[in-house]
This record gives structure tokens, sequence and C-alpha cells, in this order.
């Protein structure tokens, strides 16, 4: 017979990652409420922030069940929907701009994607311009890089009001 000598013991690594809710991760929380501006009031964003952890989930779920009945832009809109607008403009607006901290984010997250796109580019005596046109919201809004930097301003600010 055969002898396997001493036991040699077993080594080896597991790697895991547990998930949890965005609203139990304080930084990942607070980053999403900072990206509701668009559609939060100053009082409802100082609630989301200042809520105690246990009750994030239900503050969170009221807020978006009273944003998706009354929107500011007269068109409904659905907690999924406004991340996925959010998601499109950082991966869109980023370069040059600030993602949806931009003023084409800004819009893009409030009205999704224009109808209509009137692109205009640099010229020597003339910045690269866009238009956005939303026909149903009955809106345009110009957008201008004045420096060719990439960074679209927009022009008539009055419109997003």
């Amino acid at each position: 017979a055969q002898g396997f000598g001493p036991a040699k013991p077993l080594r080896g690594t597991i790697e895991f990652k547990v998930d949890v809710p965005f609203y139990l991760d304080d930084s990942v929380y607070l980053n999403r409420v900072d990206q509701v501006a668009y559609v939060a009031t100053e009082s409802e964003l100082r609630h989301l922030r200042t809520v105690p952890r246990n009750e994030r989930e239900q503050a969170w779920q009221d807020f978006w069940r009273k944003k998706e009945q009354l929107p500011p832009t007269g068109v409904g809109i659905t907690e999924e929907e406004y991340f996925e607008r959010i998601e499109h403009a950082e991966e869109n607006f980023g370069h040059g701009d600030k993602g949806y901290r931009s003023d084409r984010g800004h819009v893009y997250v409030l009205y999704g994607p224009p109808d209509e796109v009137d692109s205009k580019p640099f010229e020597i005596d003339t910045p690269a311009s866009e238009i956005w046109y939303y026909y149903q919201a009955g809106r345009q809004f110009e957008f201008i890089d004045r420096f060719g930097t990439g960074e679209y301003v927009l022009a008539n600010r009055a419109a997003l009001q």
C-alpha cells in the first residue's frame, strides 16, 4: 500500500460581492438624491438628504410616487426612465460638457430625446451650435459651444422655466 504522507492544508481565495440596496449606502444614496435635483424642490431634496437610513426606502418611493403624477414638463416620467436619461446624459454629454449637470444634460433629463436636432459645426466666425426641437411640448432649446471646447451652453435659459 502506498502512503500519501502528511496531509497538507488546502488554501484558496473566494471573492464575493454583497449588493445592498442603494438607499443603505450613504454615498450612493446621496449621489442619487443629487441627481433628482431637476425634478425635486429644495425642501424635497433637504428631506431626502436628512431622512434616517431606515426610512430612506419609503421616502424615496413616496417622492417618486408624487413625481410620476405631477411632472414638471407635463409629460409623465418614471424613476426608471429618469435614471436612464441621467445615464444617457453622462455617456453622451461628458466630453467637454458635464454629463447630466450640463445644459444639454439638464434638458435631456427633463424632456428626453429631442424630436429633431439642428447642428451647426464650428466655423471661423461662428461657434458650433445645436437647436433641439420638442414639437409636442412646443419647445426648442438652443445650445452654443462658444469656446470650441465641447461645452454647449443653453442660450435661451428662460425656455427651461
